[in-house]
């Protein structure tokens, strides 16, 4: 084989494994969920930066829908889309209301939310709707749904399946996790059954989608409807991927209040989908190397 062959297989070979990578991490065309008539496509689990650009920020909080932006507690979390920072972006807009002070609120075409995910134990959580500040860490989920009740919030059991390990690593629920996890079932009030970040980024070793299908049938037997958000990560455009409809009214007129309610009372519909691998890589790794 002279030089001139090998450079060109080379470069075709560069061209085929290029095109190949594209395609495998570009697998989910990330359009938001579909427009419903009355309704509004509630995705209460969510964590973008609040390092993205500005522009990005203000058309994902305005954009149809509501994102619950889910706060969490430590300083690795600092980055964060918070309720608060999100009010102080767009408080002196025309079109700004909080509905519901302190907790949910209206802007341009779309609404925003404070939700916060806590560690309880191998367990996460979303609280919604509580009064006051929000919540430490937990040693157990029995104690974190005790106190979010306490403070008139409700408590949805994110992404069952995927425990918590501690020292950041996450992983597939095992034998000896499921004893908790039916235990957690029978304390919450929803649970999340679709995770649009549960991918299966690469399936041979982390075959993550399978945790969402196992929480569907948990739900099932012990009678929840299951929810569904995006978990954004950093990424905006992973936002209102994933939810579940509201009646527009009940958000409008009755406020924080009659959210949670539709929530406990399982007045919605589930709409699931899952964000691309390339934009779980970008959420996950890319943006936090540029300080996002």
């Amino acid at each position: 084989m002279n030089r001139r062959t090998f450079f060109e297989l080379s470069i075709a070979g560069l061209i085929t494994a290029c095109t190949g990578s594209y395609f495998y991490l570009a697998n989910e065309e990330m359009h938001s969920a579909p427009l419903r008539n009355e309704k509004v496509l509630c995705d209460l689990h969510a964590h973008p930066s609040s390092e993205n650009d500005l522009t990005s920020i203000l058309q994902m909080l305005g954009s149809s829908g509501l994102v619950g932006l889910a706060a969490r507690v430590g300083k690795d979390n600092e980055n964060i889309l918070s309720y608060e920072k999100a009010v102080e972006l767009v408080y002196r807009d025309y079109s700004f209301k909080e509905i519901t002070p302190g907790k949910l609120a209206q802007y341009d075409g779309g609404y925003f939310a404070r939700t916060q995910e806590i560690v309880a134990g191998i367990h996460h959580l979303l609280a919604v709707g509580w009064d006051g500040d929000y919540f430490p860490y937990y040693d157990t989920l029995e104690e974190a749904v005790q106190k979010i009740h306490a403070r008139n919030g409700i408590a949805i059991l994110n992404h069952p399946f995927i425990v918590d390990e501690g020292k950041f690593i996450m992983k597939l629920a095992q034998e000896q996790h499921l004893p908790a996890i039916r235990n957690a079932y029978q304390w919450i009030d929803e649970v999340e059954v679709h995770n649009a970040s549960s991918i299966d980024l690469l399936p041979f070793f982390f075959p993550m989608k399978s945790a969402n299908s196992l929480a569907r049938e948990l739900a099932d037997f012990y009678g929840h409807q299951g929810v569904a958000a995006s978990d954004c990560h950093r990424d905006v455009r992973q936002v209102k991927r994933s939810g579940i409809y509201v009646q527009q009214r009940v958000i409008e007129e009755e406020g924080m209040e009659g959210l949670k309610h539709a929530i406990a009372m399982g007045e919605f519909e589930r709409f699931d989908a899952y964000v691309s691998r390339w934009s779980f890589f970008k959420g996950m790794l890319i943006y936090p190397l540029m300080g996002k």
